[in-house]
């Protein structure tokens, strides 16, 4: 949530938005308290989406890129993107 509030601090992101966007994804009669997080960076991606008008699918994208190169990557070893995938 940190993240999300620096980037509203920043005028990055709108908490209007991000509000609605959350909240879309909350709105059920039994919310899945398990996914709360999960449900936060999906808004937080809507939000950042509307804001720079870059895609959901990129951003999904690019997250993919850095979980495998970070899962890949040796302890203590500076992980790095493949550049092909940038």
């Amino acid at each position: 949530m940190a993240t999300v509030f620096a980037l509203q601090e920043h005028g990055i992101v709108d908490a209007r938005a991000m509000t609605k966007a959350l909240a879309a994804r909350r709105r059920t009669d039994q919310p899945d308290h398990d996914r709360y997080f999960e449900d936060v960076l999906d808004a937080l991606e809507e939000a950042l989406g509307e804001a720079t008008g870059i895609n959901t699918g990129i951003i999904g994208e690019r997250a993919g890129a850095w979980r495998a190169a970070y899962l890949a990557t040796p302890h203590g070893k500076p992980v790095r993107l493949d550049a092909s995938k940038r």
